[in-house]
């Protein structure tokens, strides 16, 4: 995989990248319910028109297939714009709080949502679409702005994302940044009020490192080598199966790939056999 450096953002860019979005939320723009609305549909609308070309820039990145990208992150992504579209009334209103009937009844206390601020997002080279378009629906639906830096490791997707999200999202508010680890390392002195990072265990390391000396609270997806157990009275043709679809999955390149099983010693010889065939 190759990659564009002279597609990189410099220091000065992202500086300035970072102040706009600053400025946008100290306004209050992205606060309106309906602004957030707006930005899911026209995120939908980005995923909808483009979905050809999104599908090849994964071909392209990942030598993935259309229909197991179509599988694993675009109607991911649809699903989580709608259900976001559907709550989001609800997620954003006040909460009256209070035991008793007049307090309650007057409203005398409230719980409000409040969005963040500028959010960071940062994402992983398997997934290069899924793991910064989910977080940014979140960070949306939120009231926030945020920042995407796709993964420097594939150049189709963030050279994509790039050219699209201005097109259909707010530019003010939600911007894409494409560079390697010293652009990482330019955005993470940054101050932002939230950093999502998808990867490994050492680079979150670096990231709640550098969060820390601003205070920034992180949500971190590092992975795992997630076990299978299949008891005695499992059904083995379905456990087999589905075993064998989370492990091939993306090439084994996902999160909850299965990389080792314990199975029940009275039906191991038939799972085995049903794994293989």
């Amino acid at each position: 995989m190759g990659h564009d450096n002279s597609q990189y953002d410099t220091p000065e860019e992202i500086q300035s990248c970072y102040s706009t979005l600053a400025n946008t939320f100290r306004q209050g723009k992205t606060k309106e319910v309906a602004w957030r609305k707006w930005q899911l549909k026209q995120l939908w609308w980005l995923i909808d028109d483009n979905e050809t070309a999104l599908l090849d820039a994964l071909q392209k990145d990942l030598n993935r297939s259309h229909g197991e990208s179509y599988l694993t992150d675009l109607s991911g992504i649809r699903s989580d714009i709608l259900y976001h579209l559907d709550n989001i009334d609800s997620w954003t209103a006040d909460e009256v709080v209070g035991d008793d009937f007049i307090t309650r009844s007057l409203g005398i206390a409230r719980i409000r949502k409040e969005p963040l601020g500028v959010v960071l997002i940062i994402g992983a080279w398997n997934f290069p679409l899924l793991l910064v378009l989910q977080p940014l629906i979140a960070a949306i639906t939120a009231g926030c702005c945020a920042i995407m830096k796709p993964s420097e490791l594939t150049e189709a997707c963030p050279t994509l994302l790039r050219e699209l999200v201005p097109r259909y999202l707010d530019p003010t508010a939600i911007r894409v940044v494409c560079g390697g680890v010293p652009e990482t390392t330019a955005l993470l002195e940054l101050p932002f009020n939230h950093i999502f990072f998808t990867g490994s265990g050492n680079v979150g390391r670096h990231v709640s490192k550098a969060a820390a000396k601003h205070l920034t609270p992180v949500t971190l997806e590092l992975g795992g080598q997630c076990p299978a157990i299949v008891g005695r009275t499992a059904n083995v043709d379905q456990a087999a199966k589905r075993i064998a679809f989370a492990k091939f999955l993306n090439a084994g390149q996902i999160c909850f790939s299965v990389n080792h099983a314990f199975v029940h010693p009275d039906i191991y010889d038939s799972f085995i056999k049903r794994l293989q065939f």
